[in-house]
């Protein structure tokens, strides 16, 4: 097949397309809603499970992260204010 066939192929799928568009999509209604409450009735217990799982696992894990994050941070900022002294020191003794 060459690209002219496949040009003209897609260029003569245009005109069917572009009606397709035009007159949408019907949807069924009745069993769109079944559908639907199918989905959300099997959403709840999974909601339920992983925000079990969030709160019993992955928050306390944060929570140590975080608090060792806090932790260094504290530290690097007592070097910093510690290099802040010795910086003043040294330009008070004129170094």
């Amino acid at each position: 097949m060459t690209l002219r066939a496949i040009h003209d192929f897609e260029v003569a799928l245009l005109d069917p397309f572009i009606a397709m568009t035009e007159r949408g999509i019907r949807i069924d209604e009745p069993r769109r809603a079944a559908m639907l409450a199918d989905v959300t009735s099997a959403k709840a217990p999974l909601e339920r499970d992983i925000g079990a799982y969030v709160v019993d696992t992955i928050l306390p894990a944060h929570r140590a992260r975080e608090g060792a994050f806090v932790q260094r941070a504290q530290g690097m900022r007592m070097l910093s204010e510690r290099e802040g002294e010795a910086r003043g020191v040294l330009e008070l003794r004129g170094v």
